[in-house]
């Protein structure tokens, strides 16, 4: 049976104390300067600022939580720090250019973080308990590039985790400015570790397994392409490699690709390459949960190609493309684009896409991945996060993948024992019916829902219409050849009367002081005429702001500096009411 952490990826850490253009008398006044964590434990996520953390990720950035979804420890190339943001290991990855990275701020030491994109990785040691790897790339600033690989091992000591081995070398040789990555190997229980060369078709291949870490292969696929920053992402059934390579050699250059991968024996082949031109920046990329679709960016469009035509490169769609959108995270600071930039794969289903403008606060997000063309719908700055991000995305390999049942390497007696799990959605036009995306795991095979109005449903990814307002409980049932499991959610579908009541929604208001852009976010309550009315000190009415789906942006900025009151409606109930202050902290 399988026994792994399955929210091990739940915390997504996002953050800037310092990064580019630092300027102390900002960055020490302006909250929006710090630490921001995107919490998958909830539904949808919880976005919060979080006061608990002052550090920065330059690019690098690597975490890992444990079965409860609760953050373990993180690293940004330099240092490693504990969920509880104590010191693990100060100081790895050293060379001389180290300290080109890492500031003093008011007195205190503070490391920026690698510029690299995916330069790092943890992962469990496999039948260690409480052991993890700690994966890391050495960055030259030289040639823009990294020049070797290494590792180090951190080990849970009764009540803390504390460092055992750092910086061992498990490859010397110039590597691409990102793109690590891996994937449960088919024995379902150890992993493929995955790196490329510098020129970006030299593919090296490491066995992380009960014994450590050891080199597999060395394979030779593709075009020759300058050093540069890139991303590299295994799909999620483990059959495919994708990648997008931006060269800073090359004016407008980048490409992006994909091969087929055996998850038994470790095996590369079938490259297939696009080289696109006008990208500026990055050349982001990700798959859709199914697998089916691999996504990629060149700063100024998001490209869908479909892995299922007969030639995939030919089938390349452009599902968005940048709308202009600038954004200023202070009042001195410059406008910047907000281009689409590195992508990553959420546990809620979803794509989410940094900015390529350093320190800003805007992500773009992919609501409906497994869609073909326009229908995946792109939602251009659909997140604004309470803090500033310099341009960094988590980097995760797929922790709910199981063993390839039936193949050579299925001898352990590990089964693919699947688990339940859902995400809904509120249609755009008709309030009462609902869109359920499945997120289950672990090889389910067949899906049986009720929708706790004695309707049901056998459909992967069913449509319901509901009669009436209510309070729901939904139940998704998948099964295969080993077992059966059930996830049971309730859903609060509207108000149910218009006297006074307490209702127990679930909303989010950040950030809390608020400069521009203020995020209303509702957890397990969907709404059918809801609104936020604001007003003043002296109780007069300032402006209603309608309020959609599970997250709503409101631009304030027109507003005077001053303490403000919400108050939050659904029709004529009033669900929650607070205060918002505008302009200072």
């Amino acid at each position: 049976m399988l026994n792994f952490c399955t929210k091990t990826d739940h915390i997504w850490l996002f953050g800037a104390t310092v990064g580019d253009n630092y300027i102390p008398e900002i960055v020490l006044q302006d909250s929006t300067w710090r630490a921001t964590n995107i919490d998958f434990n909830f539904d949808p996520p919880k976005i919060y600022y979080d006061s608990t953390r002052v550090w920065d990720f330059g690019g690098t950035n690597a975490s890992i939580c444990d079965d409860q979804g609760q953050l373990i420890c993180y690293t940004n190339g330099q240092a490693i720090y504990s969920g509880s943001h104590t010191v693990i290991e100060d100081t790895i990855n050293y060379n001389a250019q180290w300290d080109n990275w890492s500031v003093i701020q008011e007195g205190v030491l503070i490391n920026t973080g690698l510029p690299t994109i995916q330069g790092a990785l943890i992962l469990p040691w496999p039948e260690h308990d409480g052991m993890f790897y700690v994966f890391y790339s050495q960055y030259d600033l030289d040639i823009f590039a990294t020049n070797k690989l290494l590792y180090g091992v951190i080990k849970k000591d009764e009540t803390k985790y504390e460092i055992i081995e750092k910086d061992i070398a498990v490859l010397n040789t110039i590597l691409s400015n990102g793109s690590l990555t891996a994937v449960k190997h088919a024995n379902g229980r150890d992993w493929w570790i995955l790196g490329v060369g510098g020129y970006h078709n030299t593919f090296y291949l490491y066995l992380f397994d009960t014994e450590g870490i050891h080199f597999f292969s060395e394979t030779l696929l593709g075009s020759e392409f300058d050093y540069g920053l890139s991303q590299m992402y295994f799909s999620s059934d483990g059959n495919k490699i994708g990648f997008g390579i931006f060269s800073h050699f090359l004016i407008n250059g980048g490409k992006i690709g994909i091969l087929n991968f055996n998850r038994s024996t470790g095996i590369l082949s079938n490259i297939q390459e696009d080289i696109v031109a006008g990208t500026s920046f990055s050349q982001g990329v990700s798959f859709s949960p199914n697998s089916r679709f691999l996504y990629g960016t060149d700063s100024d469009h998001i490209f869908q190609y479909d892995l299922e035509a007969d030639n995939v490169i030919a089938s390349r769609l452009t599902v968005a493309t940048y709308d202009g959108f600038e954004y200023s995270n202070c009042e001195n600071c410059d406008f910047r684009p907000t281009r689409f930039g590195w992508m990553g794969l959420g546990p809620d289903g979803k794509i989410y896409i940094t900015s390529t403008t350093g320190n800003s606060r805007v992500m773009h997000v992919i609501n409906n991945p497994n869609q073909l063309g326009v229908a995946c719908d792109v939602k251009q700055h659909g997140i604004f996060l309470p803090t500033v991000d310099s341009r960094s995305m988590p980097n995760f390999p797929n922790f709910r993948l199981g063993p390839l049942d039936g193949s050579s390497c299925d001898t352990l007696g590990i089964d693919n024992h699947p688990i339940a799990k859902y995400r809904y959605v509120q249609d755009s036009l008709e309030d009462l019916k609902i869109h359920f995306f499945d997120l289950s795991y672990y090889d389910p095979r067949d899906y049986d829902w009720d929708f706790g109005d004695s309707y049901t449903s056998d459909m992967l990814e069913p449509t319901h219409v509901y009669e009436s307002t209510g309070v729901y409980e939904v139940c998704l049932t998948v099964s295969n050849d080993y077992d059966t499991h059930t996830t049971c959610k309730t859903i609060m579908l509207g108000t149910t009367s218009t006297e006074e009541e307490e209702y127990n929604a679930n909303i989010t208001l950040f950030p809390n002081p608020v400069s521009d852009y203020l995020t209303v976010s509702f957890h397990d309550y969907l709404g059918l005429d809801m609104v936020l009315k604001l007003y003043d000190v002296r109780g007069n009415l300032v402006n209603d702001y309608p309020l959609e789906g599970a997250y709503t942006i409101l631009d304030l900025r027109d507003l005077t500096s001053g303490v403000y009151v919400y108050r939050i409606f659904d029709g004529r109930v009033e669900l929650e009411n607070g205060k918002v202050i505008f302009g200072g902290d």
